[in-house]
């Protein structure tokens, strides 16, 4: 069975290339370097989806539980600052070793953060974590999956703010969660908009809790003090101040401020010299005395002058007597459609009185049936059926036209698999292109149709980068309509382009633009061109660092016949530039060393395809011409390397550059990989602006001074005679 990554639902058509519930591609799409890859298959339990988010900490994904077949959250570990993803896709380590004791206590944090977090999770209102575990070199946290808005998208969605009322509900719910939370001995550290969340049920949860707590531990090495600016108190500015519940009282109050407001108050540690903070009435916001007494109260930037407690500040709102918003019956704030103050007071009784009848007799009746002019109630309805498994040729719905997209299936062909609309009741109104009126409905509906003879160009773009032969089988071609470009360059077996009768012909750059063609007939594609260059394939990558490349140049050379890998003789690596990167120049080794390998030894390599462009290529090596020496004097080393194309060169000092060469000393400014130190110090290096020479020569060494002979002639001025009188 499939399952779609982005928002884990189970997909029981195996053909099956558009997620029907989200609508996203079910082909895995690159996540970057920093994130696990979808499908990776954590503590042989749980499976990763795609990233919901990052920041300088970790890594949050969807996620699904494979034991109780639920969706899951799951936190990742990773300091973005001195941690790295390694070629295998998993594992991660540390770019340095003096980031070594940073990261393990960092790690160290965050698994005891979990524990701590695990202890609350009977409290109402506190995000469930179901598990937390060390893998991959870093720590994982499993937390209950939330579908809904946190606060600050409801603001951004709402024109910056809300109503007193609302914000008044939210925030006391926060306020009785943290009374538990702060009697169990726990601080959360980091109250702000988008901590808090609401979901699709209603219920408000706390998340995040400890991030600033742990922002400050993890960087405890560096002078570096992390805050949410605007919601932290001022003892959160230092490593050594005190905080206790009057802290997170702060950041509520804050949070409040932000909600009604739209503004962020100014950060505590700016108030302290000249405090300019403006009362929200000053505003024009609608707000209570007494409530804004509490809230600039809790503002104070000296901790004891604050409420001290979430309970002083619940009794300050006048919400002693409140019910918490835990509940399923509280919803997110909902765009209005209907204007229900219009319905005439005696029609609001008679729902009222419909209501009861329902509960007591289950009769089905709708609040629309009110306006109809008599009739049964259902009667003024229309039901959008489930069409699943239906036949798409047959008449389905009445007065509404079904719009197919197909998908290639030919096991099914005409089956209905999904549609745009879901099975409902609908009273009048419009429902995406679907007008219902007094129990007629109009308009269009989309559905996903299994089919034979066509293939969308979804289907198409997501095979686009497959082998040939796979999109042969995938979609039933016949050998007559692929074309093999054999004398093309490009990544083994892999799409040129399509040609389709009466149609433009599909390059990459038109099947990735957008176009009004939804599918194509099969039948109708004459030629699908490819190239078919042989390709190196390693089960076992050597280590090859410190041999010449003229060494290993033959490897074996395997073809794909029908899916499988055969050997097909052996070939030469040394010209392909997949493999070898030899545009590097050395002074201290001869031409095809290799220096450096782009992936670890006995790693799986494969070169039929495009390779990861973290790896690419495998080999770098010091180019042929490459190679050169410190012989000779300065100004024959500075026009050598101009002569390369080199032109940052200076001399040390006044030395003069008639001179012999001692050494050469090479700097880098750039932003690119053109540089390269191996642990012998060695250096390679590319032409780049960013690179730079400093040539060092070395004055002759000084003879003893000789003695002359009176009884000798002076010949010192002879160009003529080789004499040496000692």
């Amino acid at each position: 069975m499939k399952i779609c990554y982005h928002c884990m639902t189970q997909i029981k058509y195996e053909k099956q290339n558009i997620c029907p519930c989200c609508g996203k591609p079910l082909i895995v799409e690159p996540v970057g370097e920093r994130f696990l890859r979808p499908g990776t298959l954590l503590n042989d339990k749980y499976l990763v989806g795609y990233p919901l988010g990052n920041g300088g900490f970790g890594n949050t994904y969807i996620g699904w539980d494979e034991i109780l077949s639920r969706k899951v959250t799951i936190k990742e570990f990773y300091l973005e600052q001195c941690m790295r993803r390694n070629n295998d896709g998993n594992t991660v380590s540390v770019t340095t070793e003096q980031f070594r004791s940073r990261f393990q206590k960092g790690l160290e944090r965050f698994i005891k953060e979990a524990s701590s977090i695990m202890s609350l999770s009977d409290i109402k209102g506190v995000v469930d974590i179901d598990n937390y575990f060390e893998a991959n070199g870093t720590g994982y946290i499993i937390m209950e999956h939330l579908e809904g808005k946190d606060v600050r998208q409801i603001l951004k969605e709402s024109g910056g703010r809300m109503d007193y009322m609302w914000c008044r509900d939210v925030i006391l719910s926060v306020l009785y969660i943290l009374r538990e939370v702060h009697a169990r001995g726990v601080l959360h550290r980091d109250i702000a908009p988008d901590n808090i969340f609401i979901t699709n049920d209603g219920l408000i949860k706390l998340i995040d809790f400890g991030a600033a707590k742990y922002a400050a531990y993890v960087t405890e090495m560096t002078t570096q003090i992390v805050v949410k600016n605007g919601y932290a108190p001022i003892e959160q500015y230092s490593r050594n101040a005190p905080q206790g519940p009057y802290t997170d009282v702060y950041a509520v109050a804050a949070t409040f401020y932000k909600m009604l407001t739209g503004q962020k108050p100014i950060n505590a540690i700016d108030r302290l010299s000249d405090d300019k903070l403006i009362i929200p009435s000053e505003m024009g916001i609608a707000i209570p005395e007494q409530a804004e007494n509490a809230i600039m109260v809790c503002l104070n930037v000296q901790p004891q002058y604050r409420l001290q407690s979430a309970d002083e500040f619940i009794e300050a709102l006048g919400g002693l007597k409140f019910v918490p918003k835990l509940e399923t019956e509280w919803k997110l704030p909902k765009v209005k459609e209907s204007k229900v103050n219009d319905v005439p007071k005696w029609a609001k009784l008679l729902v009222a009185s419909i209501a009861v009848i329902v509960v007591l007799g289950g009769v089905f009746l709708t609040v629309n049936s009110l306006g109809s002019k008599g009739g049964n109630a259902q009667e003024m309805t229309y039901t959008i059926p489930d069409l699943s498994g239906k036949n798409y040729k047959e008449d389905l719905l009445e007065g509404v036209t079904l719009i197919p997209k197909y998908v290639y299936d030919p096991d099914n062909d005409g089956e209905i698999i999904s549609q745009s609309l879901a099975p409902r009741i609908l009273p009048s109104g419009k429902y995406g292109d679907i007008e219902v009126n007094e129990g007629k409905a109009s308009g269009t509906m989309t559905v996903h149709v299994a089919s034979k003879d066509y293939v969308a160009y979804s289907d198409i773009k997501d095979k686009w980068n497959m082998h040939a032969d796979q999109m042969k089988e995938d979609i039933g071609l016949k050998d007559t309509q692929m074309d093999v470009r054999k004398e093309e360059l490009g990544p083994y077996n892999t799409i040129k382009e399509i040609k389709i009768k009466g149609k433009e012909t599909l390059t990459a750059d038109k099947i990735n633009a957008d176009t009004e063609d939804d599918y194509i007939r099969i039948a109708d594609i004459e030629t699908v061109s490819y190239y078919a260059k042989d390709f190196f394939y390693w089960e076992k990558f050597g280590d090859y660092v410190g041999e010449n490349i003229n060494d290993i140049r033959m490897q074996p050379v395997y073809k794909l016949d029908s899916g499988e890998r055969t050997e097909d003789g052996t070939g030469d690596i040394t010209d392909d530039p997949a493999i070898v990167d030899a545009g590097w120049y050395s002074f201290d080794n001869n031409d095809g060393y290799i220096f450096r390998q782009n992936v670890d030894p006995d790693a799986r390599v494969d070169c039929s395809g495009e390779l990861d462009k973290a790896i690419q290529p495998l080999l770098c090596v010091v180019g042929e011409g490459k190679y050169i020496t410190h012989n000779g004097t300065g100004k024959s080393m500075k026009e050598s390397l101009q002569n390369l194309g080199f032109t940052d060169i200076t001399f040390e000092g006044s030395m003069n550059e008639n001179h012999e060469v001692q050494e050469v000393q090479i700097s880098y400014t750039g932003d690119k990989d053109v540089f390269y130190s191996d642990d012998y110090g060695h250096k390679f290096f590319k032409l780049d602006d960013g690179i730079s020479f400093v040539i060092v020569t070395k004055e002759p060494a000084t003879q003893a001074p000789r003695r002359s002979s009176p009884s000798k002639p002076d010949i010192s001025s002879s160009s003529d005679l080789d004499l040496d009188y000692r």
